[in-house]
């Protein structure tokens, strides 16, 4: 399954209202379950899974970071990934540095099984 297969035009928030991760994590998730991808217990699976689990990346020193949440394929119906382009960037606490966070912009909420 390639790239295009997985993100669709349903499944990308432009500037959405989010102003914390775990917000923008809800909104894709529910994307996602309103779209048939997946079930409606990925929401809380992705939010409690970064917490033990960060997956904010720094991709620059301008803040054009990124975040790839997920959870267990459990929560998948059918292979996708939701994309969130923030117009201001939320924070995510870093994969290699889980004390630390950094401004996201873009965020990849991966529902692959």
């Amino acid at each position: 399954m390639g790239l295009s297969e997985l993100v669709r035009a349903e499944l990308v928030l432009v500037a959405p209202s989010a102003t914390t991760d775990e917000e923008i994590i809800s909104q894709l998730a529910a994307r996602l379950t309103a779209q048939g991808f997946a079930r409606p217990s990925l929401a809380a699976a992705v939010i409690e899974r970064e917490r033990s689990h960060p997956t904010g990346l720094v991709l620059d020193a301008a803040g054009g970071n990124a975040a790839i949440p997920h959870a267990d394929p459990g929560h998948v119906v059918l292979p996708a990934v939701a994309v969130g382009v923030l117009a201001t960037p939320v924070d995510f606490k870093r994969m290699d540095a889980p004390a630390e966070v950094i401004p996201v912009r873009l965020v990849l909420l991966l529902a692959l099984a």
